[in-house]
């Protein structure tokens, strides 16, 4: 019987099986050590009475293979069995990429299979509230640099706005995002507060109120979330209404050097030219940051006014201004008089006053030596022909009895003055003397003695001064001046008269 014994092999062992059977026919299983592979793995007992060849070898998978599009590079230098674990670096162009990175020596002996395709990104997928669309249809490859842009729906941005195919063969990431603003922030000088209780989103329409310190104004009074998901911006800055402007006609000063903000309370005087004035002497810094409007304008006392019982006209027809001395003369009725008969146009750009009043000379003064009494009671004007008579003491004399209210509002004038007769007239064919020394007057009963010369006598022997102011009457005529009518003229009585 032949029999080929028990095999034996090297990194390896053979199996017969269960029944042991080494004879010729019979089969054995050859198992080799790791890292190694039978050349023939199921052996038979030959009619020669030996084993058919195998033995176990070492696997090796050998050199790396080409690839297209890239390389493959062995890990470590000429290693490339089983047994030492065998590794290979897959590296491709760029826009491709392996499909397999690192390949391993297989137990097979070979290679795994990897290869270098096109890094092809594929159509981007679709976001939650907004879409993505390729910048250039059909291009979704590294190669091309392929891109994409991410548009939101209202009230949402894109963490990413614009994507790229990766070298990994996928997009970038993005997604749409609720705007949100968050909170405002704080700001020197004064607060923000929201118009809405916890609402800070743009698709809510977030509003904010800025409210500043006294002396301060916001930038933006009313801020909003924007499309950015940032408030807009704003500040408190103090309220500077900066230098006075320039005005016609005149000039702005300030009150205090370099002060114009509101904080300070800052104010200016504003001057104008002769014959202009301000419509706002002082100015203030308002809480807009301007200066209060102020301007130089000319003094215009435009038409005069009517008045009462008269009329005023311009001296100088549509001159009415200060600049150009505007002047207006007032007549009144008959019976009236002008407070003032002329007026001009004042600095303050108003007419001077004036009115016609009634002529009224009012009550009769008292007067020394006697009194004035109306005519007509409680008639004093001059529009009633007012009058009254002037009684003097004894001895006294009016200067004017009758005296009448006048258009100057006055009575006329008069006086008690003392009823003096004065000197005595000379007479002719004699002469008169003062009975008492240089006493001439009514109230000290003066006298005077007339006398003739020879062949005269007085018509008035002695005189008195009369209560009109004035001597009696007399003269010394011839005596026996009446004979004359009777006597022949051949009559001569001259002697007898000397």
């Amino acid at each position: 019987m032949i029999d080929c014994d028990e095999p034996k092999i090297t990194n390896g062992n053979v199996n017969l099986g269960f029944d042991n059977i080494t004879t010729y026919g019979a089969t054995a299983t050859v198992t080799c050590d790791t890292g190694y592979k039978a050349t023939n793995e199921t052996i038979v007992c030959l009619h020669s009475g030996i084993w058919d060849n195998t033995s176990c070898v070492l696997i090796d998978c050998g050199d790396v293979a080409d690839i297209n599009f890239g390389n493959i590079t062995l890990n470590e230098a000429n290693t490339t069995t089983f047994l030492d674990n065998a590794t290979a670096t897959v590296t491709c162009n760029i826009g491709y990429q392996a499909t397999n990175e690192n390949i391993s020596c297989q137990a097979d002996a070979a290679w795994e299979v990897t290869f270098c395709e096109i890094i092809d990104c594929g159509n981007a997928t679709d976001i939650d509230f907004g879409n993505i669309t390729l910048n250039e249809a059909n291009t979704t490859t590294y190669l091309d640099n392929a891109t994409a842009t991410v548009t939101c729906d209202i009230g949402y941005q894109a963490t990413n706005e614009n994507i790229s195919c990766q070298v990994d063969g996928t997009w970038e990431h993005t997604s749409c995002e609720i705007i949100d603003c968050g909170d405002v922030a704080d700001i020197d000088f004064g607060t923000i507060t929201l118009n809405g209780s916890n609402i800070t989103t743009y698709l809510d329409n977030a509003t904010a109120t800025v409210t500043c310190n006294i002396g301060y104004q916001a930038t933006n009074e009313n801020i909003s979330c924007q499309v950015n998901g940032t408030w807009e911006d704003t500040s408190c800055e103090i309220i500077d209404c900066g230098n006075v402007a320039d005005i016609n006609f005149g000039n702005i000063t300030l009150n205090e050097s370099n002060t114009t903000t509101y904080l300070d309370n800052a104010t200016a005087t504003v001057t104008c030219n002769t014959g202009y004035q301000a419509i706002n002497e002082s100015i203030s810094c308002q809480v807009d940051g301007k200066w209060e409007v102020a301007s130089c304008v000319i003094i215009g006392c435009g038409d005069v006014a009517d008045v009462n019982f008269g009329n005023i006209t311009l001296n100088e027809a549509n001159t009415t201004t200060y600049l150009d001395n505007a002047t207006a003369t007032v007549t009144c009725n008959i019976g009236y008089h002008a407070t003032n008969e002329n007026i001009s146009c004042q600095v303050d750009g108003t007419w001077e006053v004036t009115s016609c009043e009634i002529i009224d000379c009012g009550d009769v003064a008292d007067i020394n030596f006697g009194n004035i009494i109306l005519n007509e009671a409680n008639t004093t004007t001059y529009l009633d022909n007012a009058s009254a008579t002037a009684t003097c003491n004894i001895g006294y004399q009016a200067t004017n009895e009758n005296i009448y209210c006048q258009v100057d509002g006055k009575w006329e004038v008069t006086s008690c003055v003392i009823i003096d007769c004065g000197n005595v007239n000379d007479i002719d064919f004699g002469n008169i003397n003062l009975n008492i020394g240089n006493t001439t007057t009514y109230l000290d009963n003066a006298t005077a003695t007339v006398i003739c010369n020879i062949g005269y006598q007085a018509t008035n022997e002695n005189i008195s001064c009369q209560v009109d102011g004035t001597w009696e009457d007399t003269f010394c005529e011839i005596i026996g001046a009446k004979l004359s009518t009777i006597l022949p003229e051949s009559l001569n009585c001259e002697p007898y008269l000397t």
